[in-house]
C-alpha cells in the first residue's frame, strides 16, 4: 500500500500539473512566490517605482517585523528607516495619542467627512490631524505619479508558500486613501477646487498602481479605493459650490481614467498559482498537516489527532490529477470573466 501511497503522492513538474517548472526550491517543488514575483517586477527601476516612496511615508510600522523590513530595504536598495520620524499617523492613533477617551466614534467622523463637504469647525480634530499628516500626503501623492508599484514578495513560512505571503500593508494604505478623501471635501468646501480634484486624482491614480499587485485581494483593494474616490466625488459635485466648468473639468478627469484591469490576470498567474502551491504542500506533507499549518496560529499548539495524521499521510491521493482539476477550475473561471 505504501507503493501506491508514494506514487500518488510524487509530483510531474509540467504545464498541465504544476503550471511552472522552474524556479524550484532546494526539494525540488515549484517555488511560486519566487515565480511570482520575478513576473511582479519585470521593468521595475528605482526611478519608475512607487513602492520605496510609499515606504518612506509609513516606515517601520509597514512591516510585521524586522526581518521583512530588512528583507524590503535590501531589495529595493533602500536605506534602512528610523523607527520615529515624519511618517503617516492614522486617525485611530492620533486621536489616541491626543484623547485617548474620544476614539470610539472616529470611524464614523470619519467617514462624514468623506462623503460630505466641511468645514474645521465642523470637526477640529479632524482638521488638525489633517493638518500634521501634510508632509506624507504630499508624499504619497509624488508615488501615485510614479508608473509601475513592486513591493518585493515575502512568505512568512519557511516552506515559501504562496498562502503564507504578506499583505498586511493595506490597512496603510486605506488610512492614507480615507485622508486623502477628507482632505478633498475640506479643500471643496474651502473653495479650494484645485486642491480637492487634487487628493480625488491621487487616490484614482493610486488605485491603478495597486491594481498591479499580487493575488486576487490587491486588485479588489484598488476596486475599493477608486470607488472610495468615485463617492468623494459625486458628493463634491452635486454640492452647490460648482461653477459649470469646474463640474465638466471634474467630469473629463473621471472619463479620461484608464480603466482597471479585469480579474482574469490575478487568477490566471497568482491564485492559480497560490491553489497549486498548496496542493503541492499537501502532497509532500499530508493533508491533515497541511490542514494544521494553515489554519493554527504559530503559538498555538497542534488540535489535530495523530491518529488522524497518520491515517491521512497513508491516503494514496492521485496529485497529479487534482493539480490538472485546479488549472481546469481556473481556466474555467478566466473563460467565464471573459465570457
Amino acid at each position: 500500500d505504501m507503493v501506491f501511497v508514494r506514487i500518488g503522492r510524487h509530483i510531474s513538474l509540467a504545464y498541465d500539473t504544476t503550471r511552472i517548472t522552474s524556479p524550484l526550491k532546494p526539494d525540488g517543488t515549484p517555488d511560486y512566490v519566487q515565480a511570482i514575483d520575478n513576473q511582479y517586477s519585470i521593468g521595475i527601476t528605482p526611478e519608475n517605482n512607487a513602492a520605496p516612496l510609499l515606504v518612506t511615508i509609513f516606515g517601520p510600522p509597514l512591516f510585521h517585523n524586522p526581518s521583512f523590513a530588512q528583507f524590503v530595504y535590501s531589495r529595493l536598495a533602500m536605506a534602512p528607516l528610523p523607527d520615529s520620524g515624519d511618517y503617516f499617523l492614522s486617525f485611530a492613533d492620533f486621536l489616541h495619542k491626543t484623547q485617548p477617551e474620544d476614539t470610539d466614534k472616529l470611524d464614523q467622523q470619519l467617514l462624514h467627512a468623506q462623503h460630505h463637504l466641511w468645514q474645521p469647525s465642523d470637526n477640529p480634530d479632524l482638521a488638525a490631524w489633517l493638518q500634521g499628516q501634510s508632509s506624507p500626503l504630499a508624499r504619497f501623492h509624488e508615488a501615485s505619479l510614479r508608473p509601475r508599484y513592486y513591493l518585493p514578495l515575502y512568505s512568512q513560512s519557511p516552506d515559501r508558500s504562496v498562502l503564507a505571503m504578506y499583505l498586511g500593508w493595506h490597512p496603510c494604505y486605506r488610512d492614507c486613501v480615507r485622508a486623502l478623501a477628507a482632505r478633498a471635501m475640506l479643500r471643496a468646501k474651502q473653495g479650494n477646487f484645485d486642491g480637492a480634484r487634487d487628493d480625488l486624482l491621487t487616490i484614482h491614480r493610486f488605485a491603478r498602481l495597486i491594481a498591479e499587485g499580487v493575488l486576487l485581494i490587491e486588485p479588489i483593494f484598488a476596486q475599493q479605493m477608486d470607488n472610495m474616490a468615485f463617492e468623494s466625488e459625486q458628493a463634491f459635485a452635486t454640492s452647490d459650490l460648482l461653477t459649470v466648468d469646474q463640474i465638466h473639468r471634474l467630469l473629463t478627469d473621471i472619463t479620461q481614467l484608464d480603466p482597471l484591469p479585469d480579474f482574469t490576470e490575478a487568477i490566471d498567474r497568482d491564485e492559480r498559482s497560490l491553489l497549486l502551491d498548496l496542493i503541492v504542500y499537501t502532497a509532500h506533507h499530508n493533508p491533515a498537516k497541511s490542514v494544521q499549518d494553515f489554519t493554527t496560529a504559530p503559538d498555538k499548539a497542534p488540535t489535530q489527532s495523530p491518529w488522524r495524521s497518520i491515517e491521512a499521510s497513508l491516503y494514496p491521493s492521485n496529485y497529479n490529477d487534482a493539480l490538472r482539476q485546479a488549472n481546469r477550475l481556473c481556466d474555467e473561471c478566466i473563460a467565464a470573466l471573459k465570457a
